[in-house]
């Protein structure tokens, strides 16, 4: 019998710190001949000062919240843990965590020159990788969709079960991008919150067909997904970016960051 590709992954959860020396988890669906972690990742805070870590289902939060996500399998899930903490202490704990572990866009620069080296050089690599290194995370994801560059997911309860509540996570954006010389004279300005908290689902059913009469982006719904809304609020190009990265760094023999 053949396997389908995601029944051949290995369920990998890496129990590491952040940069305050808290616990946090990293969540891969592996392939077997895969060793390095994806550049591509969405971030999630588990806030509730309750919850306990040793007896969470972070397999079955997964599998929930990635409902219908097409790049399960090229992506990390990065999971803090701030007790107590607001949406707005998320945010600053996200912006400390980008200038300790880098940019992501910073790791994909880095492979494009690798390649660029290993192509000038016919195929002789001389460059000693460095090993140990987690991979960064995005500085922005701004896409076409949104005004913010940042863009996590909060939850707030102590145990996971989606039956009870399907609204059960804050997407929070921030960092907004406001670029006045878009807006001519006598034109209104508007005027974005540096945090802005949306309630949205953890799971819905993809439609076959997008109706743009219906469109949450448009009309400020909150009835949509995890999945749906990171998709349509984060940069694509520089998401595939990213999953091209990690393929070619992998293609030149890399096994850590």
């Amino acid at each position: 019998m053949v396997r389908r590709k995601v029944d051949a992954c290995r369920r990998e959860i890496f129990h590491v710190t952040d940069h305050a020396g808290r616990t946090a988890r990293i969540l891969w669906l592996r392939s077997p001949t895969e060793v390095l972690l994806p550049l591509a990742s969405i971030c999630f805070y588990f806030v509730h000062p309750n919850l306990d870590v040793n007896d969470f289902d972070f397999w079955k939060f997964r599998n929930d919240v990635l409902h219908n996500a097409e790049d399960s399998l090229q992506l990390r899930v990065n999971i803090f843990f701030i007790p107590g903490g607001t949406d707005a202490e998320c945010v600053e704990h996200y912006h400390k965590e980008v200038k300790s572990r880098g940019d992501v866009l910073e790791q994909i620069r880095e492979v494009q020159e690798a390649y660029k080296d290993f192509y000038n050089n016919h195929g002789y690599v001389h460059e000693e990788r460095k090993k140990g290194k987690l991979p960064g995370l995005f500085t922005s994801r701004l896409g076409e969709s949104t005004g913010y560059h940042g863009l996590i997911f909060v939850f707030k309860k102590a145990t996971w079960n989606l039956k009870e509540d399907d609204k059960k996570l804050d997407m929070v954006q921030f960092d907004p991008k406001l670029i006045l010389e878009e807006f001519g004279p006598g034109e209104r300005i508007p005027i974005l919150e540096p945090v802005k908290t949306t309630r949205v689902r953890a799971k819905k059913a993809r439609r076959e067909r997008l109706d743009y009469d219906s469109d949450p982006v448009q009309r400020g719904s909150e009835d949509e997904a995890v999945w749906w809304w990171f998709e349509n609020r984060r940069d694509s190009r520089l998401w595939r970016g990213a999953i091209e990265a990690k393929n070619i760094a992998m293609s030149l023999g890399w096994t850590a960051w």
